[in-house]
């Protein structure tokens, strides 16, 4: 066989797994959008001042439908600075479904909120309580979520 053949035959071989590999990770993929909610302010609660342990505890919640998300914010002060750490649940109220979540996060940037944000993907399988089982982070804070189901 000359390099012509060979190589014909090595792009059809390529084109023919790109295609079935595209297939099926379009037949995996979460495209039903099932609606977003906000995360709004709920409860607060002081909880002493020495450091390292947190002097406040603050609750934000939303939900849409069938699905519900909380986030519980630690501030951690240091000085004049304060940190904040998050940690994030959301799952459905009847536990069982797999979903696609898209996370926007605001940062705060030790003194004030700040117009930076960005989005991160989780997933929720069969059998967790959560998705991602609980997402904590560091300064950056939920705002909101989408919900995508296949």
């Amino acid at each position: 066989m000359n390099k012509k053949k060979v190589a014909v035959l090595i792009l059809l071989f390529v084109a023919v797994v790109g295609f079935s590999l595209g297939a099926a990770s379009a037949a995996n993929s979460y495209t039903k959008y099932k609606g977003s909610f906000k995360l709004y302010h709920d409860s607060s609660t002081y909880m002493g001042n020495k450091y390292p342990y947190p002097f406040k505890k603050e609750w934000k919640s939303g939900n849409k439908g069938k699905y519900s998300g909380s986030a519980e914010i630690y501030f951690y002060k240091k000085g004049k600075k304060v940190t904040k750490t998050s940690y994030l649940r959301i799952s459905d109220n009847y536990g069982n479904a797999k979903f696609k979540v898209n996370v926007k996060f605001r940062y705060w940037n030790g003194y004030k909120y700040t117009n930076k944000y960005k989005t991160k993907t989780y997933y929720k399988k069969t059998g967790t309580a959560y998705a991602n089982g609980g997402i904590p982070s560091t300064n950056w804070i939920p705002v909101s979520a989408k919900i995508y189901t296949k």
